[in-house]
């Protein structure tokens, strides 16, 4: 099920082409990633990424983490390619080729910690995105080795969207006390994509972000369908992360 099950629907992530090489994106929705727009971080000078609702919609099945990590088994190749490969790709000039290097990084397991780690420092935003939040759901030791970078970024990335991933990192930690307010604030964000993605992150910490349950009630009432000047889209990556949080299933 697509985090936003309430209208989100699978767009061009990354500019001029998505993370499949498709084609697309609309103007006022992307820069050379096509998140959300984050004008107070400078970002289409900067390169930084824009948040958009289909980075939740599409997260786990078709973007960022297509794989998840298989405990008790040794990944040799993804897709083909071995981790050696995608250290090298990762380096890549064209857009399209480190950005699903950096997304296939984590069916490797704990293999792939030092080169998601070094992937923090990655001069793309984009990247240092997906390291992040790979290192929170990936957690043992690559996770306790990338602490104190992951701090850093919470506390100094100039880009709004890694600050969210890398405290979502650091809630996974345990650390919720300290970073899951920043999450929690951010659901007021002015752009749709940026409070989507911030919902998206609460509900995949689970129930040790129950202190967000009142953000979250307050932004799914505010922007339930039909509710006068809200937007579904937010409202239903907020129902999803209560039902995370709270262990419902969708149908329950």
């Amino acid at each position: 099920m697509n985090p936003c099950d309430d209208g989100c629907s699978e767009r061009p992530l990354f500019g001029e082409t998505d993370l499949h090489g498709r084609a697309g994106g609309d103007s006022a929705e992307r820069l050379n990633l096509s998140f959300y727009s984050d004008s107070p971080d400078n970002m289409i000078q900067n390169s930084q990424p824009r948040v958009l609702c289909v980075l939740v919609a599409g997260l786990v099945n078709v973007s960022l983490w297509p794989l998840a990590p298989v405990r008790g088994q040794q990944v040799t190749e993804v897709a083909g390619y071995t981790l050696a490969d995608y250290a090298e790709q990762i380096q890549s000039e064209d857009r399209v080729i480190r950005l699903r290097a950096a997304r296939s990084l984590a069916p490797f397991g704990d293999a792939a910690g030092e080169l998601l780690l070094e992937s923090l420092d990655h001069q793309d935003a984009a990247v240092r995105f997906i390291a992040a939040e790979n290192l929170g759901r990936l957690g043992g030791d690559p996770l306790e080795e990338a602490v104190g970078r992951l701090c850093e970024l919470a506390e100094d990335e100039s880009s709004h969207a890694v600050r969210l991933a890398a405290s979502f990192a650091l809630c996974r930690h345990g650390l919720d006390d300290m970073h899951l307010p920043f999450l929690i604030e951010t659901l007021d964000y002015p752009e749709r994509g940026m409070a989507c993605t911030a919902a998206f992150l609460i509900g995949e910490i689970g129930p040790d972000a129950k202190a967000a349950q009142r953000a979250l009630e307050k932004a799914f009432e505010a922007n339930r369908p039909g509710a006068r000047g809200g937007d579904y889209h937010l409202g239903g990556a907020a129902q999803n992360a209560l039902r995370k949080i709270r262990g419902v299933s969708p149908a329950g």
